[in-house]
C-alpha cells in the first residue's frame, strides 16, 4: 500500500513539473504574440521601420516555440488548428518580410491582411491558454482528490495497524499478566505462554531462565541455612546425644558389676530385663535423634506427602530440645498417632 502511494506520489509530482514547463511556455508565447500586436500598431501609428522589425523578430519567436512544442498545441487546440495557427504565422512572418523589404511601403489591403492575421495570432494565443488554464484547473482538482484519498487511505491503514498491534500486543500482556498472577500465588514454576511473538518468546525464556536460577538458589541458600542452624545447635545436640550414652553406660557397669560376682544365684531377672530395657530405649532415643539431624542435613527435593502428625511434632521437639533455651522445658504432646 505505502508502495503504491509511492509511486503515485512520484508520477503525479513528476505530471506537475511536465504542466509547470507548459505553463511557462505558453506564458511566452502569450507574451510575444502581444508584443508582435504592440509593435504591429506601433509601426502603423508611428511608420518606424524599427517597430516592425521587432515585430518581425518576435514572430521568429513564436514559430520556434511552435516548432519545439508542437505536441503540446497539439494536445490542447488539436491538429488542424496547429496546422492553421502555423500558417497564419508563416504568412504574417512573409507579410512582414515583404514591408520591411519594401522600406514601410504597404498598401491598404496588406495593411488589413496584417492586422487580420494579427488579431487572429492573438485570439489563438489567448484561446490555447484558456483551454490549457481550465485543462490544469481540471487536473488540479483531480490531484486534490487523489491527494485527500490518499490521506484517508493512509490514516485508516495506520489505524488499522495500530488496533491489530494493540490488539496482539494487549492480548500478549493479557497473558503474561495472568501467568505472572499465577506465578505469585502459586510459588516458582515456569511460564508457558503459546505466543509466537519473537519479543514475548524472549521474555518468556528468560523468565524461564530466571526461574531455574532462583529455584536453584533458593535450595543452596535453604541448605546453606541448615548447615548453619546445625552448627549453632552442636552443643545442644552433643549434650543430648550425651544423656542416652550416660544411660547405657552406667546401666552397663552395673550388669557388669553383677556379672562379675561369684554368687550368681542373687541375680534379679526382673532387674536385669529393666536394665536391658532401659539400654534400648536408650539407643533408640539416640538414633532417632541422630535420624532425625540426618533428615533435617540431608539435601532432597521437596515433595507433597502424607505424613503422621505425631512423629512430625516428635521430631521438630527432637530437634528443639538440643537449644540450651528449651532445656529446661518440659513439653505435653497428646496427639493421636492416626492423624495424618
Amino acid at each position: 500500500m505505502i508502495l503504491i502511494l509511492g509511486l503515485g506520489a512520484y508520477f503525479e509530482l513528476k505530471y506537475t513539473k511536465s504542466r509547470v514547463q507548459q505553463g511557462y511556455v505558453l506564458s511566452k508565447l502569450l507574451e510575444y504574440s502581444l508584443e508582435i500586436r504592440r509593435y504591429e500598431k506601433n509601426f502603423f501609428l508611428y511608420k518606424k521601420q524599427a517597430d516592425i522589425e521587432i515585430s518581425n523578430k518576435y514572430v521568429i519567436e513564436v514559430l520556434k516555440i511552435l516548432k519545439h512544442n508542437r505536441s503540446l498545441s497539439v494536445s490542447i487546440i488539436g491538429k488542424q488548428r496547429t496546422l492553421k495557427f502555423e500558417t497564419s504565422l508563416k504568412k504574417y512572418h512573409n507579410l512582414l518580410n515583404y514591408i520591411i523589404e519594401n522600406k514601410n511601403l504597404v498598401s491598404k489591403a496588406q495593411k488589413a491582411e496584417v492586422r487580420k492575421l494579427g488579431k487572429q495570432i492573438i485570439l489563438t494565443v489567448e484561446n490555447i491558454n484558456r483551454m490549457e488554464y481550465a485543462s490544469f484547473h481540471k487536473g488540479y482538482a483531480l490531484s486534490f482528490r487523489v491527494y485527500v484519498a490518499s490521506i484517508l487511505i493512509i490514516l485508516l491503514t495506520g489505524f488499522y495497524i495500530i488496533l491489530r498491534l494493540s490488539r496482539t500486543v494487549i492480548g500478549s500482556l493479557s497473558t503474561v499478566e495472568k501467568n505472572m498472577n499465577k506465578f505469585v500465588k502459586t510459588g516458582y514454576h515456569k511460564l508457558d505462554l503459546n505466543i509466537q511473538e519473537r519479543e514475548i518468546v524472549s521474555l518468556q525464556n528468560a523468565f524461564n531462565r530466571m526461574i531455574v536460577s532462583l529455584d536453584r538458589n533458593k535450595k543452596r541458600l535453604v541448605q546453606s541455612e541448615k548447615l548453619a542452624a546445625l552448627g549453632t545447635l552442636l552443643s545442644g545436640i552433643a549434650h543430648e546425644l550425651n544423656n542416652p550414652i550416660s544411660n547405657i553406660s552406667l546401666t552397663c557397669q552395673v550388669l557388669l558389676s553383677e556379672l562379675n560376682e561369684k554368687n550368681h544365684d542373687n541375680f534379679d531377672e526382673k532387674e536385669i530385663k529393666s536394665s536391658l530395657k532401659m539400654i534400648d530405649d536408650e539407643t533408640i532415643r539416640a538414633r532417632n535423634i541422630i535420624k532425625t539431624l540426618l533428615d533435617y542435613s540431608r539435601d532432597k527435593p521437596s515433595q507433597k506427602v502424607c505424613i503422621n502428625l505425631a512423629e512430625l511434632i516428635s521430631d521438630v521437639l527432637v530437634l528443639s530440645r538440643v537449644s540450651e533455651k528449651s532445656r529446661n522445658i518440659d513439653y505435653l504432646v497428646n496427639i493421636d498417632p492416626d492423624i495424618k
